[in-house]
């Protein structure tokens, strides 16, 4: 049974590919929600406007969450 697990993620790891290199600075919505001591939804909600403000930009980068990969979206601070 290992061996088929090991194919099965040498599978997965073959069609995800590599995820996308962060630049310094982007964090998660989950992220600045630990930053700042809120919930996720009030965090996502305060990126976003701080995007149509022009204070944070965001971009969506790949990332591997467990064995799948996720588009997440990503903020931080202009400068």
């Amino acid at each position: 049974m290992s061996n088929a697990n090991e194919l099965l993620a040498r599978i997965l790891a073959a069609k995800m590919g590599k995820p996308d290199k962060i630049p310094a600075g982007f964090r998660t919505a989950v992220e600045w929600a630990d930053l700042w001591n809120r919930e996720r939804g009030c965090a996502l909600r305060a990126c976003k406007a701080g995007v149509e403000s022009g204070l944070m930009e965001c971009q969506t980068f790949r990332i591997i969450c467990g064995d799948r990969p996720k588009r997440v979206q990503h903020f931080r601070e202009t400068k």
